[in-house]
């Protein structure tokens, strides 16, 4: 397995750990944490209790949004959230780990619907910096369980990518390659990572982990393509 060169510094761009460590953001994960349920209670009013099994939680809870979705009624949609995201939270700090990875695969969904569906660009990335980062540590170091750390990092990417927030794509995408536990995820995060750099003009460092990816692994076409379409230009 290839040694992963790429310092912790230049990848740890929060500003103590995770989502203080990975991705800038001015407030505590607490902080963001409380302007997320004053910004939910304003849409929706208080957050409704729910009291589910934790085994099944991220599926009643999956089931419960598909349900809300075919409403048509955007109150009754923040308060989905804004319940399930309490649920989450309350799971997150439970001494029991399945509580925890049950939380964080809860508060991971309430991120993607409120980006994809709901298209809220202000509540998404806030998800991601209050429940979701915060607690990579919960998601497993292994590509193939879920939540993985490499599914929290890419997810909270997505929002970025979406919201467009360049900055903050970045910072992901280096918690991506941060976290990754394999070699094939390793070149993809470095895809990715060096993909967005050259995109944003930053192109010594692009052209610098573009050639880390393994020259004869299955990512050898987007290595070559990469460095190819970096040098075009520096040359320019």
């Amino acid at each position: 397995m290839k040694q992963y060169m790429v310092s912790l510094t230049a990848t740890l761009v929060f500003s103590g750990l995770v989502c203080r460590g990975a991705v800038p953001c001015d407030l505590t994960p607490a902080e963001v944490r409380e302007s997320v349920f004053g910004y939910l209670e304003q849409k929706a009013g208080p957050a409704p209790k729910l009291q589910l099994p934790v085994e099944t939680a991220p599926t009643s809870c999956a089931r419960q949004w598909r349900e809300a979705l075919k409403t048509k009624n955007p109150k009754l949609h923040y308060q989905v959230i804004h319940g399930q995201l309490a649920l989450a939270q309350k799971m997150l700090q439970s001494k029991v780990a399945l509580e925890r990875v049950s939380g964080l695969t809860i508060a991971l969904d309430t991120s993607y619907y409120a980006i994809d569906d709901l298209q809220d660009k202000w509540l998404a990335p806030r998800i991601c910096e209050g429940f979701t980062l915060p607690y990579l540590r919960v998601a497993s170091p292994h590509q193939q369980d879920s939540p993985s750390q490499t599914t929290v990092a890419q997810g909270a990417a997505s929002v970025y990518r979406k919201v467009g927030d360049g900055k903050k794509l970045l910072a992901a995408y280096r918690l991506y390659l941060d976290v990754a536990s394999t070699p094939n995820t390793y070149d993809a995060a470095l895809v990715r990572l060096a993909d967005e750099l050259q995109k944003q003009g930053q192109y010594d460092e692009a052209l610098e982990l573009a050639d880390m990816i393994d020259p004869k692994g299955s990512l050898s076409g987007a290595r070559d393509y990469l460095i190819g379409i970096i040098r075009k230009k520096l040359k320019n």
